[in-house]
């Protein structure tokens, strides 16, 4: 299995998901061990909120985690077959082993807790 995690620092994981350009690949062994294989700096037209094309370079994961991401994007990447969950520490590794552990977070939008005939996204 292959991790990407939003980092636009390369230390910590970040916020924004569909704005990110730097990611961080991981490969989990057998052993749920998550070792580096590959840094991403991706040009601004391939930021998901810009990206119009059919194949991205992070086609290649099938998880990735991030501090927060919109409703938009978990669309978007459950199209491409990414499967995507909020972060529950900023220390990738802690992240990862969270995901690992407890599978999938998503984040709670407005108009999950919100009358739907009073929500603007319906």
């Amino acid at each position: 299995m292959k991790i990407a995690v939003t980092s636009q620092n390369y230390r910590t994981v970040t916020n924004h998901a569909g704005k990110c350009r730097k990611y961080i690949i991981y490969e989990i062994d057998e052993a749920n061990h998550a070792n580096e294989v590959e840094r991403l700096n991706l040009p601004q037209d391939l930021a998901f909120t810009n990206f119009r094309g059919e194949s991205h370079p992070l086609d290649q994961v099938n998880v990735l985690l991030s501090l927060s991401f919109g409703r938009e994007f978990l669309w978007k990447m459950k199209d491409r077959g990414i499967t995507v969950s909020i972060a529950k520490s900023d220390v990738i590794i802690e992240a990862i082993e969270s995901y690992l552990k407890n599978g999938q977070t998503l984040p709670v939008f407005d108009c999950d807790t919100a009358d739907e005939s009073s929500c603007s996204c319906h």
